[in-house]
């Protein structure tokens, strides 16, 4: 094989994040010795937060749907137009001619949106959001099936949010974007009410989750479900549910997540009230490390079922729960396939099985 060369250039002057030969770049590409290039680092651009302009980009395979309220004006981003006025969610059409990008762009009085398109499978046509919700909607409580599982989106912009002051319910908002691969930094930071994180990711593929993402959501109640199925993660930011001292219910939040690796030290900290981990690390295959004082501070507890189910990886101690929460009403199958774990011999059979 002969000799392999490979060259960095830069692209854009834009944007001040790398200087190199006497510029700043917004881009850096990798070439071959064959002249191909690479894009391997680009600039994220910020988006647009207007008061009452709402965009997004979509490739839909003819007819396209979306649900929404309010009053507003839309343009289609294919020369049609359509006015809508509503005070209750309501999903509206549009056909397309052709199967290529489109800027949809809404203006008005938007008070809510779904990507969901009702009846209509849409769910590959959403491609990019491109601004910010607006200031019109900072009273809309639902932000339920947000994106309607919404397969082609790979990022989220990290001010989609910043408006929603009074969001509550984010219920499966990003559930089934399986090309999400990651979660913006304080996506979550003006959401102060939100109280539903319920199936809030499941089913991404996102591989990291940032610090302090819900440091602001101190009134959170659930996150049943919330990153199962994310089998891109690996590792859990130990302040994730700092914070979180009305949370109840905390199972299945990451059942089946098959390469995560280790559960940091005081991640249930402050979940003073939680009430159930029934099936939270169920499957997790390759958890290898679980803290001994993992629900140390839980003690409102009743369910421990399926906790730890086909855990098969860990080799650290468990956690005693047959000591500290011995009077639980539901632990069968706790600690089920664990036999890797240190102390798995002085598990109680009734933690084990049924």
């Amino acid at each position: 094989m002969g000799r392999q060369s490979a060259r960095l250039y830069f692209q854009g002057k834009d944007h001040k994040d790398i200087y190199f030969n006497g510029h700043y770049h917004d881009a850096m590409y990798l070439t071959d010795s064959e002249g191909n290039a690479t894009l391997v680092w680009e600039k994220l651009k910020d988006i647009p937060i207007e008061d009452n302009v709402f965009k997004f980009a979509i490739i839909p395979n003819g007819r396209y749907a979306v649900a929404l309220k309010g009053n507003i004006h839309i343009d289609w981003g294919d020369g049609e137009s359509t006015d809508f006025e509503r005070d209750s969610q309501l999903v509206i059409t549009h056909t397309y001619n052709s199967v290529k990008r489109y800027i949809v762009q809404i203006t008005g009085d938007l008070k809510n949106i779904k990507f969901t398109g009702g009846f209509y499978n849409v769910k590959d046509a959403l491609v990019e959001i491109l601004s910010a919700f607006p200031k019109t909607m900072e009273k809309e409580t639902d932000f339920s099936d947000l994106l309607g599982g919404s397969a082609k989106i790979e990022q989220i912009p990290k001010d989609l949010l910043a408006n929603c002051l009074s969001a509550q319910n984010f219920s499966a908002a990003f559930r089934g974007c399986t090309g999400l691969k990651s979660i913006p930094a304080g996506l979550f930071d003006n959401c102060h009410a939100a109280t539903n994180f319920q199936n809030v990711f499941a089913s991404t593929a996102i591989t990291q989750i940032p610090q302090g993402l819900f440091k602001n959501c101190t009134n959170a109640e659930t996150f049943y479900n919330a990153f199962s199925d994310c089998a891109g993660i690996t590792q859990i930011p130990q302040d994730l549910f700092w914070g979180q001292k009305k949370a109840t219910n905390f199972s299945h939040v990451f059942y089946s997540c098959k390469n995560l690796e280790n559960l940091p030290q005081g991640l249930f900290k402050d979940c003073v009230n939680a009430y159930t981990f029934e099936r939270a690390f169920m499957s997790c295959d390759k958890l290898e490390h679980v803290p001994e004082n993992l629900f140390d501070n839980c003690n409102f507890v009743n369910n421990f079922g399926y906790t730890f189910y086909y855990c098969k990886s860990i080799t650290s101690n468990v956690p005693e729960l047959w000591i500290t929460h011995s009077g639980v009403n539901e632990h069968k199958y706790c600690y089920w396939h664990c036999e890797k774990a240190a102390n798995y011999s002085s598990i109680p059979m009734n933690w084990i099985a049924y």
